[in-house]
């Protein structure tokens, strides 16, 4: 990523989407519009800058008001820029001369002339030029005239609320942490390098690691809170003292960080950390004795001990060759999951050699040479199990291998860690011979296990026409390429081509760990210690970092009919005009696919299916990383204009409001069950931590709820009127034919 100021007399000549604000945490309505402008940026060809200042504009155009600080330092704010995939960064110092620039003015000089902008991406507040009289109306007039597009990003509102700097600020203030990080979408963090203190905590018998916040950034309110602390790549659970020490230190004006770190003895000094506030265990108190701080401290510790291992918030606990490993902590289960999950874009050909190479690595390894000592061994592991899934996130094939077995046993033995020694064997120790090939009986058993799979799927007239569907709407864009490629380029699959892929995989794909239970520093080593036998060249980018592309469907509406022998007939109907997959919006986009046809209460059921006698199936699913909704059916074929009719026709009652509020409460109830379900199996609960990093939106299941809450009725009259159909495919008998009948 480039920075930029005004002092910077040439800049690159390039035509830029623009994102305007001073975007203070970086929060999730934020992140949605910064990821709104690198998606429109990619469809124009345009270059994803961000305008924004050093400088707060309150702290000059309202300097008689209190500003409590910045919720990030210019620097964080910047990698937060990055992650989020901004090539460019353009800050201004907004000083009393920049506040009395006219709107006009700002937009001719600096967007126009010198960003060169064709695109401009805003918030629904957005204010711009002196004493902010330059709004949105007058932004989108100035764009037609200038032939600009202009994006303007919805707030994002949780538990009621929009989400803003402002109310950051101040919930970081009252200590109520844990609402702060629903509204960022991340625990509010601050940095500092570790200053030698008054060694108290020593002498005590709890060394903390100290530092000053940041001039300029906000303060927490003065208290003991439960944290995690990030020393170089690596995050430690951790308690935090913040405040003014008022026992030990009662002329102290500056508020320190004090941190204790659990199951860890460093020596700190001069090194910077990261400490993440997660919830406030106490005020900070004024204690008449050391005697009866350190019974209060040794408290502290126990309560946020506790609260760690019953957390369930998942982090990154450490970077290894590259690779994340996030853990999701909790005591609820007996078992443990782990999914080391890999990632890159679909081609064809590689989407088929990375299915079968999946399969091929799963059903042996030096140590065990066979599906059936491999199964025997999970066995003696009290019913372990080691698998592979291939999946496919838009034009993203992703890679995942899972284990999964008891963390304890009444012998003593951990059968889950064993499970996990296992996965690093068969992907890092595989059945292979000193040329590097795969033991040939095997890859031909799941070759053509693979391909009897896909023959079956061709088979299947509803997955055939929903594949169909799919190939017609996505033309010869990637996203159209099933997830384990076809069976032409399986059976083309050579050894070579399986040992190139193997390459990849182990030394250049983008990869994660997620691992979800009752883990323990001990199994945790057992992961880094495993992920450090990777070839040491690997070249991988961080996993996430690389985005699905957004599917952005140019073409007319497509009415298709094919023919096969069948009896009854298969209509398909894609719908393009739902939010990007990781808009917040989205979870409006799953209330309508509700309403619509997600389940058995909805519209197509109850009155295409169950009153109107039309399908003996239909549903509508969400394709999220379409943007699309697909209603399926399966009808008599003398029935196909009638059904399509109908189903268009409950669109429309979508459209027009007059839908019953019961169907809109019903789904809303039948939502949030499956939200709350979802976290109800630790494997689930573990794949949950993986979608969401690929989503680039990570939240708790009350955060989760609190958006679904607050979805309206309006939001859903909104999101179905945006609806256009793109695809209208029928698989009829061939009977119907017109050629055959003639």
């Amino acid at each position: 990523m480039k920075i930029f100021d005004q002092s910077e007399n040439e800049i690159p000549k390039l035509r830029r989407g623009v994102a305007l604000g001073f975007f203070d945490g970086v929060h999730r309505g934020h992140a949605d519009l910064i990821r709104t402008l690198v998606m429109n940026c990619c469809q124009l060809d345009l270059e994803p800058a961000v305008f924004t200042f050093d400088e707060h504009p309150a702290t000059v155009a309202h300097s008689s008001k209190r500003f409590s600080g910045y919720i990030n330092t210019l620097a964080e704010r910047l990698e937060l820029f990055e992650q989020l995939g901004v090539s460019e960064v353009h800050h201004y110092h907004f000083d009393e001369q920049f506040s009395h620039l006219d709107p006009e003015e700002f937009l001719n000089t600096i967007l126009l002339a010198r960003l060169q902008a064709g695109l401009i991406v805003v918030g629904e507040d957005y204010r711009y030029g002196y004493k902010g009289e330059g709004n949105v109306t007058a932004l989108r007039s100035w764009c037609d005239r200038n032939q600009i597009k202009l994006v303007v990003v919805p707030d994002v509102e949780i538990f009621g609320q929009k989400i803003s700097s402002t109310r950051i600020r101040r919930l970081v203030e009252m200590g109520d942490m844990d609402h702060a990080a629903s509204c960022l979408g991340r625990p509010f963090s601050l940095r500092g390098e570790v200053v030698k203190g008054r060694k108290l905590g020593r002498e005590l018998g709890f060394p903390t690691a100290n530092f000053a916040v940041a001039a300029g950034q906000i303060s927490p309110a003065y208290g003991v809170y439960v944290t995690r602390t990030r020393i170089g790549s690596r995050t430690w659970w951790s308690i935090t003292s913040f405040g003014l020490r008022p026992t030990i230190g009662a002329n102290d004006s500056v508020p320190m960080v004090e941190t204790y770190i659990y199951d860890t003895r460093v020596d700190l000094y001069g090194q910077e950390i990261e400490v993440f506030f997660l919830e406030m265990l106490r005020p900070e108190k004024k204690f008449d004795s050391l005697l009866q701080l350190g019974a209060q401290i040794k408290e502290d510790l126990q309560q946020a001990y506790i609260w760690h291992q019953k957390s369930e918030d998942s982090y990154i606990s450490n970077y290894v060759k590259s690779i994340p490993v996030w853990v999701l902590q909790t005591d609820r289960f007996s078992q443990g999951s782990l999914q080391f999950v890999f990632q890159h874009k679909l081609e064809r050909q590689r989407a088929a050699a990375f299915a079968l190479l999946m399969q091929v690595l799963t059903a042996s390894c030096r140590r065990f040479p066979g599906r059936t000592e491999l199964s025997t061994e999970l066995d003696r592991l009290y019913g372990s199990s080691l698998d592979s899934h291939v999946e496919k996130h838009g034009d993203l094939q992703t890679l995942t291998l899972s284990a999964e077995g008891l963390i304890n046993w009444t012998d003593g033995s951990k059968p889950f860690a064993d499970t996990v020694r296992l996965l690093f064997d068969v992907l890092l120790d595989p059945d292979i011979d000193e040329d590097g090939y795969f033991d040939q009986a095997i890859v031909d058993s799941e070759r053509q296990s693979l391909i009897t799979e896909l023959k079956a799927r061709e088979n299947d007239r509803a997955r055939y026409a929903y594949d169909r569907s799919m190939q017609i709407f996505c033309a010869d864009k990637p996203h159209g390429i099933r997830a384990t490629g076809d069976i032409e380029s399986l059976e083309k699959l050579t050894q070579d081509d399986l040992s190139k892929a193997y390459r990849e995989l182990v030394t250049e794909l983008p990869a994660m760990i997620c691992v979800g239970g009752r883990i323990d520093t001990e199994m945790l080593e057992l992961i880094y210690s495993s992920l450090d036998k990777l070839p040491s060249e690997r070249s991988a980018s961080v996993f996430g970092s690389i985005k699905p592309s957004m599917f952005n469907n140019q073409q007319p509406e497509q009415e298709i009919k094919e023919y096969r022998k069948l009896e009854q007939a298969r209509v398909n109907l894609v719908l393009t005009g739902l939010p990007p997959y990781f808009s917040h919006r989205s979870i409006a986009a799953s209330m309508l696919n509700s309403m619509l046809g997600g389940d058995v209460h909805s519209l197509l059921f109850d009155v295409v299916r169950e009153k109107m006698g039309l399908a003996y199936s239909v549903y509508s699913v969400n394709a999220r990383y379409l943007s699309a909704l697909l209603v399926l059916a399966g009808i008599d074929a003398d029935k196909t204009d009638a059904a399509v009719s109908a189903m268009k026709e409950q669109i429309a009652v979508l459209v027009s409001g007059k839908f019953d509020a019961r169907l809109f409460e019903t789904s809303k109830r039948l939502l949030a069950a499956s939200v709350e379900a979802s976290h109800d199996d630790i494997s689930h609960m573990v794949s949950a931590v993986v979608s969401a990093v690929i989503l680039g939106r990570n939240m708790s299941i009350r955060d989760a709820l609190s958006l679904l809450d607050n979805v309206s009725r309006e939001d859903i009259i909104s999101l179905a009127s945006e609806l256009k159909l793109a695809v209208n495919y029928r698989l009829l008998p061939d009977t119907l034919r017109e050629d055959i009948k003639s």
